[in-house]
């Protein structure tokens, strides 16, 4: 199944990373070599292969790969980068989610805020004649401490999920994983 353009899938992240490792480094290679079930093939007349060629390649390397490496008591470091490679994509797939839930608490936060000092009581505002004398007439209450520790926690979550989570913070985790996966070559069944 194609992904859209932009968006970080699995196999093209993760996978992505692992080819181009795997054809720079020439042990893991040869280790794969004699154990993956590839079809050796004759060089094409003109010495060029196709690049949906080398796609399944890739891709038959990295079921390879995957298959022999998810007994979690032996490939541990393994296991362990999968898990935290999922966990950064799913957040990065809840991102759009985050921000609407963070805006929306300090949103509301706002408004109980403003609503106890009496600023959104508009008749109060308009019966009054100026509205400079109506901005000082206000009552500023004391924001509680678990109000001013949500919107403490709203503020620093909106920040996360602006500036932290983004697809360079899951393409680390991906060639970790990926990293993970070629020094697993070398223990291979």
């Amino acid at each position: 199944m194609p992904y859209r353009t932009g968006r970080i899938s699995p196999l093209s992240t993760a996978a992505s990373c692992i080819c181009f490792r795997m054809v720079a480094t020439i042990s893991f290679i040869s280790n794969l070599a004699n154990s993956a079930p590839i079809h050796r093939r004759d060089p094409p007349p003109n010495g060029r292969y196709s690049s949906a060629l080398y796609a399944q390649i890739y891709a038959t390397y990295v079921k390879f790969l995957l298959s022999k490496t998810r007994d979690h008591s032996k490939f541990s470091l393994v296991y362990e980068e999968n898990c935290n490679y999922g966990f950064r994509r799913n957040l990065l797939g809840m991102k759009p989610y985050g921000i609407a839930l963070s805006c929306m608490g300090i949103l509301l936060l706002i408004g109980q805020y403003t609503s106890t000092m009496g600023l959104l009581n508009s008749p109060t505002i308009m019966q009054m004649g100026n509205f400079v004398q109506a901005i000082i007439g206000l009552q500023f209450p004391k924001f509680s401490a678990l109000s001013f520790a949500c919107l403490t926690v709203n503020v620093f979550l909106l920040t996360a999920w602006l500036l932290w989570i983004n697809s360079a913070w899951v393409k680390s985790s991906a060639e970790a994983y990926a990293d993970r996966l070629l020094e697993a070559c070398e223990n291979l069944p």
